[in-house]
């Protein structure tokens, strides 16, 4: 208990606590009141401050103290021998003052524990409260501060994850019986008989020695109740007998225990008072490694203010292998319905139906023989219009343990050309005669483009040609998208620059512009040139000598309707305007980052 005595500055010989407070502190009115706390059946959790925030020295407040003595039963943590009861740092309490009005001086005012007595016979709470008006008032507390309030109903949020390795006070909620007293208003001490009731229910496990077949620390125990107990429980700071209220109840519970636990060892649960009958189902994990699912039968009302000890047994090490797959990032442009893991055999081992938590757990059960670590798989996603995948190389697995996958769920079509070689097809200007429609070239698994080229990892560009006594448009046109099931608009985004080379004298270049048409068509032709087939719903004039294949800085986006499933193909027609004079020259489209998503 030696650091619990660095908070007292002088413990008195007849046991009373001197408090040593900053002269400006002295300057304030101090008000003393003695709470008489007189615990019921179960321990609850208190808490201690070295200092006090002095802030409100000049707001026109004055400083509180309840000098509070109580016995064993009212303090609010436990000793290791499980039966010592102790003060906590950090304990606070808040506290109503309600006269004759109904009105509030204090309204669930926070008093925070500042000093305790090394024999724990005494301690003292504190805060800064606005000057009470004379008069009588009804005082009402709780335990500890709620998380919310409406009137004098206190609201704790009750977590379903608790740290179990040590009784927890601040689930230990407790309320006062209300009492009546005179304003605080520093002139004299004043005395207050506060007798709190606890209104939650402590579970005590532990695991009896030679009863851990996991043979390792205990970390965390996941349980699931029959019932709902832990959630929001709301009490009624002014009836200490009226039940607990719970609300956004769960049945799930987790016990953390950070520096591991033992056999032998306490493990502490807080929980709403109730009705528990029935399996009690439960894991034991040490780190990674988690022990076999086990449940034990209960049938018992678990009362307020009071402790059930129950005895659990650890099972031995699941063999179980999982592998949990997540979607960390959809860019399809509609929700997924299922995700298929299939092997490079092209075997699905696994199909999971989409669902909220995002978790897909594909689990190996019994010895673990690798043949997942290092492979090549396939994840394909399925939605109502579309079927995509993405393929991806299996991490090395952990076995007998948790692994982690995240997957993304990729365009229905994107393409930024950083595959691409080099091409040069009809494309580069000349100044002698390159006239006619072109065959068209393949490239990247399904596209084709006449009289186009591109530059090694960077983009494509198409070149209509002018000569003296006629025009030659050229086009280019993706792969299919073969994952589209139709039925659905289509949202299509890419990037795009002008550029041009013109012959003759300066003075005589005509400055021609072009025109793109962007579309679509259906059928898997490698289209010439000169081939309008297709249907192209919009068109756009552009007249500009500032693109390059490192410089393509507009955006243009569309939507296509009624493109038909998986023969659709992207489609872009160049055409240069029609100008008089006699000099060749040619006009380039340069594309890039072209992405293709289920229109919403």
């Amino acid at each position: 208990m030696i650091e619990k005595r660095l908070f007292v500055e002088k413990i008195l010989s007849n046991g009373a606590t001197a408090l040593f407070l900053p002269s400006q502190l002295l300057m304030n009115y101090i008000v003393k009141i003695l709470l008489a706390l007189l615990g019921t059946a179960l321990l609850s959790v208190s808490c201690v401050k070295d200092s006090f925030n002095e802030g409100d020295i000049n707001d026109g407040k004055i400083l509180v103290e309840l000098i509070q003595t109580a016995n064993i039963k009212s303090r609010t943590s436990i000793e290791a021998d499980g039966y010592t009861a102790t003060w906590s740092p950090n304990d606070q309490i808040a506290l109503w003052a309600e006269d004759s009005s109904n009105n509030f001086a204090l309204d669930a005012s926070t008093f925070t524990l500042t000093r305790f007595n090394e024999s724990f016979s005494s301690a003292i709470f504190a805060a800064y409260i606005d000057p009470m008006a004379t008069g009588e008032y009804t005082y009402y507390a709780t335990y500890p501060v709620p998380t919310s309030t409406n009137g004098l109903k206190a609201t704790y949020a009750v977590s379903n994850v608790q740290d179990g390795s040590q009784f927890n006070g601040a689930y230990d909620i407790m309320v006062a019986t209300p009492t009546v007293g005179n304003a605080l208003d520093g002139k004299s001490p004043a005395n207050m008989n506060l007798k709190f009731a606890h209104k939650m229910h402590a579970l005590k496990f532990v695991v009896p020695r030679g009863n851990n077949l996991l043979e390792l620390p205990i970390t965390r125990i996941d349980f699931t109740f029959p019932t709902e107990v832990v959630g929001d429980v709301t009490i009624d700071a002014a009836d200490p007998t009226a039940a607990p209220v719970l609300t956004n109840g769960s049945r799930q519970l987790s016990l953390t225990f950070p520096n591991g636990i033992n056999e032998g060892e306490d493990m502490w649960a807080m929980v709403f008072p109730t009705n528990i009958s029935g399996e009690i189902t439960y894991t034991v994990y040490s780190g990674e490694q988690r022990a076999m699912a086990q449940s034990i039968y209960i049938d018992k009302v678990v009362e307020e203010s009071h402790i059930s000890p129950i005895s659990i047994v650890v099972p031995e090490m699941w063999r179980v292998t999982t592998i949990t797959f997540s979607v960390a990032a959809n860019y399809l442009g509609e929700d997924i319905s299922t995700i298929s893991i299939v092997d490079s055999n092209g075997s699905t081992i696994k199909t999971f139906t989409t669902n909220p938590a995002n978790k897909y757990d594909f689990e190996i059960v019994g010895t673990f023989n690798d043949t997942y670590s290092g492979k090549s798989f396939r994840a394909v996603f399925d939605s109502p219009h579309a079927t995509v995948e993405q393929s991806f190389t299996m991490p090395t697995i952990a076995a007998y343990a948790p692994n982690s996958i995240s997957l993304t769920v990729p365009y229905l079509l994107y393409e930024d050309f950083s595959s691409i070689g080099n091409i040069s097809s009809n494309d580069n200007y000349s100044s002698g005669v390159n006239s006619g429609s072109k065959d068209a070239v393949s490239f990247l698994n399904g596209w084709t483009g006449a009289r186009m080229g591109a530059s090694a990892g960077k983009a494509i560009r198409i070149a209509s040609r002018r000569e003296t006594s006629a025009n030659y448009p050229a086009r280019v046109d993706s792969r299919p998208l073969t994952g589209f099931k139709g039925g659905a608009k289509l949202a299509v985004q890419f990037s795009y620059g002008m550029n041009r080379q013109e012959g003759g004298l300066a003075i005589s270049m005509p400055g021609v512009g072009l025109t793109y048409h962007f579309g679509y068509v259906t059928a898997n032709n490698a289209y010439s040139s000169g081939d309008s087939t297709g249907t192209f719903p919009y068109s756009k004039y552009l007249n500009s000598t500032n693109g390059d294949y490192d410089t393509i800085n507009n955006v243009a986006t569309y939507t296509l309707e009624g493109c038909p499933a998986s023969t659709t193909r992207l489609s872009w027609r160049n055409v240069n305007e029609s100008k008089s004079g006699t000099t060749n020259g040619s006009y380039w489209l340069y594309i890039d980052n072209v992405i293709v998503q289920i229109a919403q």
